[in-house]
């Protein structure tokens, strides 16, 4: 693959190439969106905009928000021990870490907002739960790539881990051959 600007933005979007193998995973989505914020939704079809009101006063658009990604990033580091444990080459390792990495940091700024002054602002809360819903299937789709790998097969990263082992062995066996090591002045035998 090509390291251009199209091929960078083919990576970041292979995540979502799952979905055109399997349609199905888009019900997570919607049941995560629904049943997550099923409380507001309560509220608007029963009309009561003043318990709404009250709860987006006390934040609860970033609890949403964190109790749709936390479990995410819970579920990504299970997955990689139990793999390890097991002795599987993980795949697509490249995608959890970064993922993993940025959910990390966009939990503890949801958590520095909704601790802040910021947290009955209405607006603020809406776009965090968006691009938390969004960011979260990102992440959905990401755990569901290795079974997809035959559609993923040019995003996989195991060549990369292979040649890095491959090279981290080659180092290993020319430190153990070493037997002398030359300065200006000579050399000096091990």
């Amino acid at each position: 693959m090509k390291d251009t600007k199209q091929g960078k933005w083919d990576r970041m979007r292979a995540p979502l190439y799952v979905l055109k193998e399997e349609k199905l995973y888009y019900i997570w989505f919607v049941f995560v969106v629904f049943f997550g914020l099923l409380n507001i939704w309560a509220g608007l079809l029963l009309m009561r905009i003043n318990e709404i009101s009250a709860s987006l006063q006390e934040g609860i658009i970033y609890t949403y928000s964190v109790s749709i990604c936390a479990p995410l990033l819970a579920e990504d580091f299970v997955k990689q021990i139990v793999n390890k444990r097991k002795g599987k080459n993980p795949d697509f390792v490249s995608y959890h870490v970064t993922t993993s990495a940025v959910n990390i940091i966009w939990i503890l700024i949801l958590v520095f907002l909704w601790l802040g002054e910021l947290r009955g602002e209405i607006w603020l809360q809406i776009g965090c739960g968006v691009v938390s819903s969004f960011f979260a299937f990102y992440m959905y789709c990401v755990g569901q790539m290795e079974q997809h790998k035959v559609v993923l097969k040019d995003y996989d990263d195991t060549e990369y881990l292979d040649a890095e082992r491959q090279q981290m062995d080659m180092t290993k066996e020319g430190a153990r051959i070493v037997d002398k090591i030359e300065d200006n002045e000579g050399e000096i035998e091990l």
